[in-house]
This record gives C-alpha cells, sequence and structure tokens, in this order.
C-alpha cells in the first residue's frame, strides 16, 4: 500500500507542478485573450499522467512499470512485446484503450 501511495504521489505533485506553471502562462501571456484552441492543448498536456522530473518515485519503491500510456506502439510495453503483438493502428495509441477493459 505504500508504494502504491508513493506513486500517486508523484504523479500527483508532477501534474500539480505543470497545471501551476500553466496557470501561471495563461495570465503572464494572457492567453485568456487568445482563441481557447490556441492554448487548450498545452493545458491537456499538462493533464497528462506522467512523471516528468520535478517528483520522483523513491528508488526503494518496489514497483516497476510495464505500460505506459502516455507512448504509443512497442515503447508503451517498455520492451516487454513486440510490433507483431499489436492488434492493429487503432490499438497503437494507447489512448484509445479503455483502463476498464485492461483491468479485467
Amino acid at each position: 500500500m505504500k508504494d502504491m501511495m508513493e506513486i500517486e504521489h508523484a504523479y500527483l505533485r508532477n501534474r500539480w507542478k505543470r497545471m501551476t506553471e500553466m496557470v501561471e502562462l495563461y495570465y503572464e501571456k494572457e492567453w485568456f485573450r487568445e482563441k481557447r484552441e490556441n492554448w487548450e492543448g498545452k493545458f491537456k498536456e499538462a493533464l497528462r499522467n506522467k512523471i516528468d522530473g520535478g517528483y520522483k518515485i523513491p528508488k526503494k519503491n518496489s514497483w516497476h512499470k510495464i505500460v505506459d500510456k502516455n507512448t504509443l506502439g512497442v515503447e508503451a510495453f517498455q520492451g516487454f512485446i513486440g510490433e507483431d503483438c499489436l492488434i492493429d493502428d487503432d490499438f497503437k495509441d494507447m489512448s484509445m484503450i479503455d483502463p476498464q477493459e485492461t483491468a479485467e
């Protein structure tokens, strides 16, 4: 349970850091004066579930990443499966997979 909490904490702190930076940029660069489509993608990217530097999962944590839904194709599976195992192009984009289906 402790390992899971450390992982969630790292993800949430990274997301919080990215979002506070985005809000600062939003006002600093006056994005509110622009069309929403010009900056909406940047906010969506900031909300992604990823660890990108600021806060890391402790080395003593026993968790090992198997699937990274922020990565496309074979790279998403950390070398555990090959290109020939992916069903078709729709499944090469991990954002298309419903997490509820993979949990069963």
